[in-house]
């Protein structure tokens, strides 16, 4: 490792001109190639916003599901669970998680907020 780096960058720009003088022959065959005539974008384009109004999507209007009755209090028993939850360390969580497993959702989060107190 004790070789110099511009020794290491003039022999490879040796071995890159041997290449082009070895390949000399096949570009000869296929032509000039130049960046325009590719299908690529200009670098100016890539990454740039296009600007202009966005096109408008029709429409139409939804309508709000209403939760039924026999839902609403697992749903709010699962956000109460959640949000106790979510303010506990790994390990009371994994008590809590436990305690939903064997006693039920109500006995965990009573658990939860004992734990957070």
């Amino acid at each position: 490792m004790s070789r110099n780096v511009f020794v290491i960058i003039e022999e490879l720009s040796a071995g890159i001109q041997e290449l082009k003088q070895a390949l000399a022959p096949l570009s000869a065959l296929t032509g000039p190639t130049t960046r325009s005539s590719s299908n690529r974008k200009s670098r100016g384009t890539q990454g740039k916003k296009k600007t202009g109004p966005k096109p408008v999507a029709a429409t139409r209007p939804t309508k709000t599901k209403t939760a039924s009755s026999k839902r609403t209090p697992g749903q709010v028993l699962h956000t109460r669970y959640m949000n106790a939850l979510k303010n506990l360390n790994a390990g009371d969580q994994a008590r809590v998680k436990k305690l939903r497993v064997t006693g039920g959702a109500e006995a965990a989060v009573k658990l939860a907020t004992s734990l957070t107190k």
